[in-house]
């Protein structure tokens, strides 16, 4: 039995936890690496690894801190099983020269949510961006699975099955990635009529691993809430995720009007989906669209520059 993604034994023992992030002692985490207790409090003293204190002063350090070091430096672990995650996959090592999202389409028509689980978490511990990992492993599977089913009663199910296991799996990966409390935040969500989860998700892991605090407000969103959320918490960004929604002069008319809005609180809104390209009918200063994660994470990242913040 696991807590997320840890041994159950491991958790009783050593894990103490603080939000969404679970600790470990140097002891279990130096095994993790195949380094020495001393290796991981020199890392810790040059700030390389980040650590807190218990009560009695003892260090721990968070599984997700442990994997951004290891993806930013490049430093392996060595033994990753030990604190419950799976082996890195390597893209240019996936025998038969078949892409990762061909492993990931077959997990999950196979319903298989561990070996999608493994897939994921396993190339994103081989240091590949999470942008790359989202759009182009995540969004072709996506894509494939919605032409590959048959509209019957059977396969919808599948389909539906597939989704949610996908949507398991980002969460998981979503416990990985550091949080940021107390820094920019950026909120957003899919419009009233869109029901598609998977996309604002993307978009919120996107902006959490720039170091966002994130806060997705899911699909089938009524703009008025957004608008209302941004005024009571004042994030810098909020992002559309435009996948399928109301006919677009009836879109346009809502997203003009939502964006003027938080422009007058100082709020950008950037939109992206399959709708990407349509939505403006003039020229709106905080409005941006783009066609791409990546395109997005390059604006994103630019928004948090000192000079920006």
């Amino acid at each position: 039995m696991k807590f997320f993604g840890i041994p159950l034994e491991i958790v009783h023992i050593v894990h103490y936890t603080l939000g969404m992030n679970t600790y470990i002692s140097p002891t279990i985490l130096s095994n993790a690496f195949g380094v020495s207790p001393s290796t991981l409090k020199r890392w810790s003293d040059k700030g390389i690894l980040k650590s807190d204190r218990t009560r009695g002063g003892h260090r721990r350090f968070s599984i997700s801190e442990a994997i951004r070091m290891s993806r930013n430096l490049g430093i392996p672990f060595r033994n990753p099983e030990s604190i419950g995650l799976p082996e890195p996959i390597l893209p240019t090592g996936i025998s038969g020269g078949r892409e990762p999202f061909e492993l990931l389409h077959e997990a999950l028509k196979a319903e298989d949510l561990h070996e999608s689980q493994r897939i994921v978490l396993g190339l994103f511990l081989s240091g590949m961006p999470l942008v790359e990992l989202l759009e182009d492993v995540v969004t072709p599977v996506i894509s494939r699975l919605g032409m590959q089913w048959v509209k019957t009663h059977s396969g919808i199910a599948s389909e539906h099955a597939a989704t949610q296991m996908l949507l398991e799996t980002l969460g998981t990966l979503k416990n990985l990635i550091p949080t940021a409390e107390g820094r920019v935040l950026a909120i957003g969500g899919a419009p009233a009529g869109d029901p598609y989860r998977i996309p604002t998700t993307m978009a919120a892991l996107t902006v959490q691993d720039l170091g966002f605090k994130s806060v997705n407000l899911g699909p089938n969103l009524p703009l008025e809430s957004l608008v209302e959320y941004a005024r009571k918490e004042r994030p810098r960004l909020a992002w559309l995720s435009t996948t399928s929604s109301d006919p677009m002069p009836m879109l346009q008319r809502k997203i003009h009007s939502v964006a003027e809005e938080l422009h007058s609180l100082g709020v950008l809104l950037v939109a992206g989906g399959r709708q990407t390209g349509k939505l403006t009918r003039r020229p709106i200063p905080n409005l941006i669209e783009f066609r791409s994660l990546k395109q997005f994470r390059a604006f994103c990242e630019r928004l948090l520059t000192p000079s920006n913040i």
